[in-house]
């Protein structure tokens, strides 16, 4: 958790993988002896994300056969190093940074398996419990492993390929829509 915290990340407490709290979003989050002492009676913290905050949720279950989309994804978007935590399914979370006014959609369909989360998002921290496996979410062990606090700039090539597109309306009256912004949504 003082990864977490040293990058100045928000804790709230889950249940699983899942908030406690119903207004989670907007709730006060916890400090970091709060969510070490949930740590230590066996429950699991989450990071609520930051406008400024990007997790690439890797989840290889739901790779093709012979397809890397994670290496892909590097490769198209040309991404730099960034640090990351092995999650307790098999997974990763990528950690980047981006400008706070872009908004990014979930997914991207030619990288199956991958999320894009932001803020009103939560991972889960490290430290915690897989409920389904057992096992611990993991910071990266390499010795010359980026801390948390360093995540990159994500690239823009890759945020114009997330950004949520922005939806304009148009036409006099409420609810109107002529067939060229119909056709072009």
């Amino acid at each position: 958790l003082d990864a977490h915290a040293e990058a100045g990340h928000e804790l709230i407490p889950i249940d699983g993988k899942v908030p406690v709290e119903r207004g989670w979003t907007k709730a006060e989050p916890m400090n970091l002896d709060k969510a070490r002492a949930r740590m230590r009676a066996g429950k699991n913290v989450g990071v609520r994300l930051r406008a400024a905050d990007l997790v690439i949720d890797v989840d290889p279950r739901h790779f093709e056969d012979g397809d890397d989309p994670v290496a892909r994804l590097w490769k198209d978007f040309v991404l730099p190093e960034c640090p990351f935590v092995r999650t307790g399914g098999g997974g990763s979370h990528f950690y980047l940074r981006k400008p706070d006014d872009v908004e990014v959609v979930d997914r991207l369909a030619a990288y199956p398996g991958i999320e894009f989360k932001s803020k009103g998002r939560q991972v889960v921290a490290a430290g915690s419990v897989h409920p389904s496996t057992g096992l611990v979410y993991a910071l990266d062990d390499d010795a010359l492993a980026m801390s948390l606090s360093e995540a990159s700039e994500a690239t823009t090539a890759l945020l114009d390929a997330i950004r949520k597109p922005t939806i304009e309306a148009s036409g006099d009256e409420p609810g109107a829509i002529d067939p060229e912004t119909l056709a072009e949504w």
